[in-house]
């Protein structure tokens, strides 16, 4: 037989219109580019929350300065963020700048309704200002990443997003 043209094949997506970008945004912290000269974005249209900062030294990151800032709000913390809907990884880089101990501070992180990250623990898993990146994959369907991160005990508390 001949071949069809995509266009003429019925339910052939159409492909995007652009190529999406990752969306790098340096939470609580000015614009900033990373190690692998990635550029991340000012948190300053945000009106939710208290930004954070310190400077205590990093550990375990080649990009400390992106965990030297950060931000809280009492009770929950929230991002919304345009995007085409596909399928996206997105990472959370973490530090605990002001606990000590495991239990201080727990958190479950939503997207678009979705506990996607239940009872973050950061302590459990490292040390006082030490780096943690949460990584995890989501399907966006309405045109929105709508990120929710609810305290359990004491507030939620992020340091940057990366949404690729």
């Amino acid at each position: 037989g001949t071949l069809k043209a995509p266009s003429d094949v019925p339910d052939c997506p159409k492909p995007p219109v652009g190529r999406f970008r990752p969306i790098r945004i340096n939470v609580g912290g000015p614009a900033y580019l990373g190690a692998r000269r990635e550029l991340w974005q000012a948190d300053d249209d945000v009106v939710q929350g208290t930004p954070y900062k310190t400077t205590a030294d990093i550990s375990k990151t080649d990009t400390p300065e992106l965990y030297q800032s950060g931000r809280w709000n009492s009770g929950a913390l929230d991002y919304s963020i345009a995007v085409p809907n596909r399928v996206y990884t997105i990472t959370l880089k973490l530090a605990e700048p002001y606990f000590t101990q495991p239990g201080q501070r727990i958190f479950d992180v939503f997207v678009n309704g979705e506990l996607v990250v239940p009872e973050l623990d950061m302590l459990s898993r490292v040390a006082p200002n030490e780096a943690l990146d949460v990584t995890f994959r989501v399907t966006v369907t309405s045109g929105a990443l709508a990120l929710h991160m609810v305290g359990r005990v004491d507030d939620p508390f992020l340091c940057a997003v990366e949404i690729e």
